[in-house]
């Protein structure tokens, strides 16, 4: 990369280290901690005299967190999470996300790296969301768009075998990877806040993460998800998007969008109505059994599938509303369904890294790719607890690559 020429650069660089609310006095000293240079080129350049080198903008970058081509002033700062996270801009509505975003920003940054070493698996995951995007409806009316842009993405992913048309999604999460879009279940994500999805356009591309509340019901993961997706597909402009009542009037045509996506992905209309008649029948017209089994088969909570049925006129708020009087649980047992159940809230609460990414750092470091930094990235751990970790299982460990 060549240094930027006339003037530009100068005020590129100042507009990129003040939307962070850096200071030319806490740059400088940065630089002095962390790499140890001589600072004459670096108080040239900040006083407009001399652009930095390609290799001083890479220390910059190193020492502020700011993407290259935000310093040079290839990309608007507002783009960059980094920048964003810095300046403290980066924030979910009333709630203290602040974690689970540094941690976001973090999952970005690393599968980038791990990205640039897949080759053709990175290839055609990015080649699935590509064609996923476009299938996306620009229907005005949101609960529309969110609607056809399900139907119309769920049947490109049918044409390409990855699921089925009409029925239900199994492995959401393992779908959502094979696009190339890391997911994580994380733990500190506060209650009311489901999911979030964080992106950063530095680069010129649309790089994401999702990260998903562990604490919630498996269904819940699932809708949410699907929610998140539909802001992936969509690249809506928000760095952070919160799955939650509270959301901000501008971003509320965003997520009635977003709610309708979600809704129509995991349970298509025709499928629904198919599913929901069925089970009526074999239960004898026991609308207890019939809806815990309609939750089971598409993966869907209670709240979703009673909306579903009655926006589909199949099912009379009122008599769904008596069976909510009593927990899930209980319903689920009275409907002989209690140990499945179970098994699967069992295994809905453990936090996870996302699998995907974790395979591939780890196949990167057996190849000498990368360093075992990396694949701590990747699991959001302490590179010397990783390291431990993969003696314990018998890794050769490399000292540095």
């Amino acid at each position: 990369m060549s240094s930027p020429t006339g003037s530009n650069w100068y005020n590129s660089l100042l507009a990129a280290l003040s939307a962070a609310r850096y200071s030319p006095d806490e740059v400088v000293a940065n630089v002095v901690a962390e790499v140890g240079e001589d600072t004459d080129w670096l108080k040239s350049a900040l006083s407009g005299d001399v652009a930095p080198s390609a290799s001083q903008y890479l220390i910059l970058s190193a020492v502020t967190s700011i993407p290259v081509p935000v310093l040079a002033g290839l990309v608007d700062p507002a783009t960059s999470t980094g920048v964003a996270l810095r300046a403290g801009t980066l924030a979910a509505p009333g709630e203290a996300t602040e974690a689970a975003q540094r941690r976001g920003t973090e999952l970005v940054a690393t599968s980038r790296l791990i990205c640039s070493w897949l080759g053709a698996d990175w290839a055609e995951r990015a080649s699935r969301l590509e064609r996923a995007r476009s299938m996306i409806s620009h229907e005005p009316f949101p609960p529309n768009a969110g609607k056809f842009a399900a139907q119309q993405v769920r049947a490109m992913l049918a044409r390409m075998k990855l699921i089925s048309r009409d029925g239900p999604i199994g492995d959401l999460v393992a779908l959502v990877e094979s696009m190339g879009i890391p997911v994580e279940f994380r733990e500190d994500l506060p209650e009311g806040v489901h999911g979030l999805t964080i992106h950063d356009q530095s680069l010129g591309t649309w790089d994401c993460a999702i990260l998903i509340r562990v604490q919630d019901f498996w269904v819940r993961q699932r809708y949410t998800l699907a929610h998140e997706l539909c802001h992936v597909l969509y690249r809506d402009s928000g760095l952070v998007f919160v799955n939650d009542e509270d959301v901000p009037e501008s971003a509320k045509s965003e997520e009635i969008r977003a709610e309708a996506f979600a809704r129509h992905f995991l349970a298509p209309s025709l499928e629904a109505r198919a599913i929901w008649t069925s089970h009526l029948k074999s239960s004898g017209g026991d609308e207890n059994k019939a809806l815990c089994e309609f939750m089971l088969h598409f993966g869907i909570s209670r709240q979703a599938s009673i909306r579903l049925l009655v926006t589909e006129r199949l099912a009379s708020r009122g008599l769904l509303q008596e069976i909510t009087k009593s927990s899930v649980w209980n319903c689920m047992q009275l409907a002989g369904l209690g140990p499945i159940w179970a098994e699967l809230v069992e295994e809905q609460s453990e936090a996870s890294a996302s699998v995907w990414l974790v395979q591939s750092a780890l196949h990167l470091y057996e190849e000498g790719l990368v360093p075992a930094s990396v694949v701590a990235s990747a699991i959001g751990q302490p590179e010397d607890k990783i390291r431990r970790d993969l003696e314990l299982q018998g890794w050769q460990v490399r000292a540095e690559i």
